[in-house]
């Protein structure tokens, strides 16, 4: 397992990869990780290698990123099978969360 990192990574270039060699697993990786990049970079969240996704998902407080962490952590550590399915799942939850949104009350 590599270690996760926001810095230095050319998410749309690399998601754009691991999507042509349908590596749905890397594409949800670089999605959320993505997505964390965008929490840090509003403030919502201060981003260090050793937090977990649960931790995040207590500073956020936001529907779609409390799924989305989710469905990280099941494909990052649960061996589930990722499907292009699941994958845009995850891209809508991203956009989601980068929209503001997320709130169902």
């Amino acid at each position: 397992v590599e270690e996760d990192t926001i810095y230095g990574v050319n998410f749309e270039a690399d998601i754009k990869q691991a999507l042509q060699s349908s590596d749905y697993r890397q594409a949800v990786r670089l999605r959320y990780l993505q997505t964390l990049k965008y929490l840090e970079d509003e403030g919502k969240i201060d981003w260090q290698p050793s937090k977990t996704p649960s931790q995040y998902v207590r500073q956020v407080n936001m529907p779609a990123f409390t799924t989305l962490s989710r469905h990280f952590i099941n494909v990052r550590y649960g061996n589930y099978e990722v499907t292009a399915e699941l994958y845009e799942q995850v891209k809508a939850l991203q956009d989601e969360v980068m929209k503001g949104g997320g709130s169902h009350e």
